[in-house]
């Protein structure tokens, strides 16, 4: 509704209830799904204000009749309006709603500019390429109805993020952060000043990439890196400045043995456990039966 403030009431003869306010005239219609009679109406709000007609924003307290041939009187401080409500409903104009700006890390596009986003004007831009770095994204829109702009209501989705309509009233801008990779879909409607939602929805295609490393190019080389890692097939450069030098193995003969602190360990010896009755062979010597010397 225009505003909270009600002065009064009146029910049309299709049911149609019309209210006078501070800023205007409203009409609350509900409308039955033809295709499930058993779902819930839906309930419409259309707007009317000093662009249509009317005698001025405010009306009076009481100051309303349903006359005999159905018209509707209501009326204000600047005097009063009659109107046949079947005539209202029926002019109801369609606006165009149209994406206005793109902006990019709070960097608003245009086309031929260094980002190389848009590939022609925004007006006829259909489809927008952004890497994984472009992650602030923003989109302003308007509706050309010139009768009544600050009446026009908006509403919005990203398919493929949004899962229905966000109602955005009369702000006219949307913003999305840190959206993953994968394509989208922005579309955006508008409605009239009498708050009738106009079929034409203006949309923009929208692909965002991932980073190298996870494209189909990066992955089979991370794959590659990290599957034959274990093989030493990566090699290991050396830091910049630094001459690589030649590995040195030790020779554990060529340094005696500090004999501080130091004891040989003795020789390991695996113990094999005897089976009786089996032949078995002590060190050094041949095969032997056991109780024998």
């Amino acid at each position: 509704m225009p505003n909270n403030v009600i002065y009064g009431l009146l029910a049309d003869e299709r049911g149609n209830l019309w209210g006078s306010t501070n800023r205007g005239i409203f009409c609350l219609s509900q409308a039955f799904s033809s295709h499930n009679p058993s779902e819930k109406p839906r309930y419409t709000i259309r707007n009317f204000n000093v662009t249509d007609g009317l005698q001025n924003h405010e009306f009076n307290t009481g100051a309303l009749a349903k006359l005999p041939n159905g018209e509707l009187a209501f009326g204000g401080v600047n005097g009063f309006n009659v109107f046949d409500p079947k005539v209202m409903l029926e002019q109801d104009y369609q606006p165009r709603t149209f994406i206005t700006n793109i902006s990019v890390n709070n960097r608003p596009l245009t086309f031929g500019d260094d980002s190389g986003v848009l590939p022609s004007s925004i007006e006829t831009t259909e489809r927008i390429t952004l890497n994984h770095l472009q992650d602030i994204l923003s989109l302003d829109y308007a509706t050309l109805d010139y009768t009544g702009s600050m009446f026009n209501r908006y509403r919005y989705q990203l398919l493929g993020a949004d899962p229905e309509w966000i109602e955005a009233g009369t702000r006219r801008s949307a913003t999305y952060l840190h959206l993953p990779p994968g394509n989208y879909t922005f579309r955006v409607q508008g409605s009239n000043s009498r708050g009738i939602w106009s079929p034409h929805v203006a949309t923009l295609n929208i692909k965002i990439l991932p980073p190298w490393w996870r494209s189909n190019l990066g992955l089979p080389g991370l794959r590659f890196a990290s599957g034959s890692s274990g093989q030493g097939a990566v090699p290991i450069l050396p830091q910049p400045g630094k001459t690589a030098e030649p590995t040195r193995l030790r020779n554990p003969r060529s340094k005696p043995h500090q004999r501080t602190g130091y004891r040989q360990n003795p020789p390991v010896h695996q113990h094999h456990p005897r089976i009786p009755n089996a032949p078995h062979r002590d060190h050094g010597h041949g095969p032997t039966n056991p109780g024998k010397t």
